[in-house]
C-alpha cells in the first residue's frame, strides 16, 4: 500500500520526543545486569556507546550501572530532549550521529549499544562502522523492548482490532519482530563479529489509562499511513477497549550480543 503521509512521518519520532521520554519501556534489569557481567570480563572502565540513543532510556539505565560514554541521537528532537533527561553528570556525552556514521574516532569504545533502534539501520554499514569504532574484541549489543503481543492479552487484541478497521498496515513492531528472527545471521554473516550470546527476559511496566492512551499518542507508524478521521477512529476504538484500572502492561526484552573479530 502507498502511504498516506500527515504531519508525522513513519520513524519520525520528533512531534512526540517529550511524551516519548517518559512513556517508553524500560530494559529488563536482569538482561542488562547479565550483559554488564558478561561484556566486563575483568576489565574495569569501560566506554560505551549508545547508539540511536533516542530521549536516552537505555543510556539512563547502563550509567546506573556504573558505565560512562556517548549517546549518539540523529534526530534533533529526541536528542535535545535527552540532553535534559540524561545529563553529563550522568556520565554521557551527547553526539549528533547514526548507526551508519557515529562520528567516533577508530577504536575508541568497548561496548556498542542499540536500544530497539538496529532494525531501523542499515545492517551492513552499521556494522562496518562498529567494528571500526570497537576496540580490538569489544562487544556490540542489539537490544530490544517491546510489548510482548504473544502473552499481553490486551496488546494482542487491539492489535486484531487495528487491522480489522485498516488491513495491510505496515507496522513498526512488526519489522522490529522480522529482524530479531534474523538478527543472529545478521550479525555474523560479515565475519566482523562472533560468539553470539542471547538473552532475554520479561519486564513489566504499570501504566495509568491516561498514561496508555498518551503513548498511542506517540504513533508514528500508522498515523503516517492513515487520514486524520481514520487514526481518530482507531484511537476511540482503543479508548472504548482498555479498562478502567491501572494497566501493568507485559514488555519483552530480547538482546543479542557479539564480539569484535580480529580480521586479517
Amino acid at each position: 500500500m502507498s502511504f498516506k503521509r500527515t504531519t508525522t512521518g513513519y520513524g519520525d519520532f520528533s512531534s512526540t520526543a517529550k511524551r516519548y521520554a517518559h512513556l517508553a519501556p524500560s530494559y529488563a534489569t536482569s538482561v542488562l545486569r547479565s550483559l554488564k557481567a558478561h561484556v566486563h570480563q575483568g576489565e574495569k572502565d569501560l566506554r560505551i556507546a549508545d547508539v540511536g540513543a533516542g530521549t536516552g532510556k537505555l543510556a539512563l539505565q547502563l550509567s546506573e550501572l556504573g558505565f560512562t560514554g556517548y549517546a549518539i541521537e540523529p534526530n534533533d528532537a529526541m536528542r535535545a530532549e535527552g540532553q535534559s533527561c540524561l545529563r553529563t553528570e550522568h556520565g554521557f556525552q551527547w553526539l549528533a550521529g547514526s548507526a551508519e556514521m557515529t562520528t567516533l574516532p577508530d577504536a575508541s569504545v568497548d561496548w556498542i549499544c542499540m536500544g530497539t533502534a538496529f532494525h531501523w539501520a542499515d545492517p551492513v554499514r552499521t556494522l562496518t562502522e562498529f567494528y571500526r569504532v570497537l576496540r580490538p574484541h569489544g562487544f556490540f549489543t542489539a537490544i530490544w523492548s517491546v510489548a510482548d503481543y504473544k502473552r499481553d492479552d490486551l496488546r494482542r487484541r487491539i492489535e486484531q482490532r487495528i487491522e480489522e478497521i485498516e488491513p495491510g498496515l505496515q507496522r513498526s513492531y512488526q519489522l522490529a519482530l522480522r529482524v530479531m528472527d534474523d538478527v543472529e545471521e545478521i550479525l555474523l554473516r560479515s565475519g566482523q563479529f562472533a560468539d553470539c550470546l542471547q538473552i532475554e527476559a520479561t519486564n513489566f511496566e504499570p501504566r495509568s489509562r491516561a498514561q496508555f492512551m498518551e503513548s498511542w499518542h506517540c504513533n508514528h507508524d500508522i498515523v503516517s499511513q492513515v487520514s486524520p478521521v481514520r487514526w481518530q477512529e482507531i484511537l476511540d476504538t482503543i479508548e472504548d477497549m482498555i479498562p478502567s484500572e491501572p494497566l501493568t502492561l507485559q514488555y519483552r526484552t530480547r538482546s543479542w550480543t557479539v564480539r569484535r573479530t580480529s580480521m586479517s
